[in-house]
């Protein structure tokens, strides 16, 4: 009977380290408060990208189409500064010359990782959000900014 305990503790101990560890990368998100989504140095190279790090990379390319995610990544380039709002993470992007019309924006859940992205192309906009989750479930404050008409 006793084994049976042993045997499990190592399990649930790596269990909790792991989510404490998952949770801990969320937390260093953090630190782009204020920040770009791309730190580019003074002859043009990209020395930091937000997309780039794996604990954003890697949810957001699962939740998104390839499409979404290189127009989030890549073709929304003209973006604000990402801003924190509590425990969420959030930015607005746009293509450039276009922002009226094509934008997105992201937030995420500094505590959860859930991810919710809002995609506009005219007056059409839609959410896609980690699963089981509702673009609703954002604080307002951060579904306005991530909706930002700027």
């Amino acid at each position: 009977m006793k084994s049976k305990y042993l045997f499990a503790l190592p399990l649930l101990l790596i269990c909790f380290s792991t989510a404490v560890f998952a949770q801990d990368k969320l937390g260093n998100l953090k630190s782009w408060d204020g920040k770009y989504t791309q730190d580019v140095d003074s002859n043009g190279k990209i020395t930091a990208d937000f997309f780039a790090l794996p604990e954003v990379r890697t949810p957001l390319k699962s939740l998104l189409k390839p499409i979404d995610f290189n127009l989030v990544t890549k073709g929304y380039s003209v973006g604000s500064p990402l801003k924190l709002f509590g425990d969420f993470l959030a930015t607005s992007m746009c293509r450039p010359h276009n922002c009226g019309d094509e934008r997105a924006g992201l937030a995420i859940n500094l505590s959860t990782g859930d991810m919710y992205v809002r995609m506009q192309r005219g007056t059409t906009a839609r959410w896609i959000v980690s699963p089981g989750k509702k673009n609703s479930d954002l604080p307002k404050e951060v579904q306005d900014f991530v909706g930002d008409q700027r």
